[in-house]
């Protein structure tokens, strides 16, 4: 450090800088300045290199809202960049990997999104029961689309028989989960829809038999279901 500041090379800006620092009078002063111009120039080199190296990563975030159910078109999603520290995991790097899915939840605007938001392997894994021995999944047929947007991925319910059968009511399946909902039209609104469950595949195969009656009934059984405790006065 020593032979720096008393033989410095004037090549660089920190030795033109020593050099003008140790100038005595005017010239000093304009070789300070000139030392100090040159060094801002070198940081702010390496800052904008240091800013192009350490850029955010892009994730897949949705455009518009996108229901649960619905095919998941490329033109509603586009890459985002952000910062790597709020990054979720499991979170979708290309349009590619999402464009033509299924939604299994709701996708909000500029929500980033991952791959449990997808119906598939990680959303199933994220609802499956231990007790399966072979999870499935089985579409049911719901009479009222209404009823049907009542119930959302994950819920827990039982698949009763329907009108149409010869046991109205007569419970067909239980701890059954719900993965999605799709109407019968592309929109949860009027007219009949079909819930896409996770079951084990003994239960599949029940649940679809049972549907050759028609539609069928759910009942909501899992913790939407469960009161919430009440503190004690």
């Amino acid at each position: 450090m020593k032979s720096l500041l008393s033989n410095p090379d004037p090549d660089t800006a920190f030795g033109r800088f020593i050099i003008a620092a140790t100038t005595p009078g005017i010239v000093r002063s304009r070789r300070i300045r000139s030392a100090l111009a040159a060094l801002l120039l070198v940081i702010a080199a390496v800052t904008g290199i240091s800013s192009a190296v350490t850029h955010d990563p892009l994730v897949v975030t949705a455009v518009r809202q996108i229901p649960p159910g619905h095919t998941i078109p490329a033109d509603g999603l586009k890459l985002t960049p952000v910062p790597s520290s709020v990054v979720p995991d499991g979170a979708l790097t290309t349009v590619d990997q999402v464009a033509g899915s299924i939604a299994a939840t709701t996708l909000a605007p500029r929500e980033i999104v991952t791959a449990h938001h997808l119906v598939g392997p990680e959303a199933m894994a994220g609802i499956s029961d231990s007790s399966w021995a072979s999870p499935a999944l089985v579409p049911v047929s719901v009479a009222d689309s209404r009823l049907a947007s009542l119930v959302h991925h994950g819920d827990t319910v039982t698949v009763v028989a329907g009108s149409g059968a010869p046991r109205p009511g007569a419970v067909i399946a239980q701890r059954v989960r719900v993965m999605t909902v799709v109407a019968a039209d592309g929109e949860v609104s009027g007219g009949g829809a079909s819930v896409l469950v996770a079951c084990d595949t003994d239960t599949a195969r029940q649940i679809a038999a049972a549907t050759a009656d028609g539609p069928v009934g759910l009942v909501i059984t899992g913790a939407r279901a469960t009161p919430a405790a009440t503190a004690s006065p």
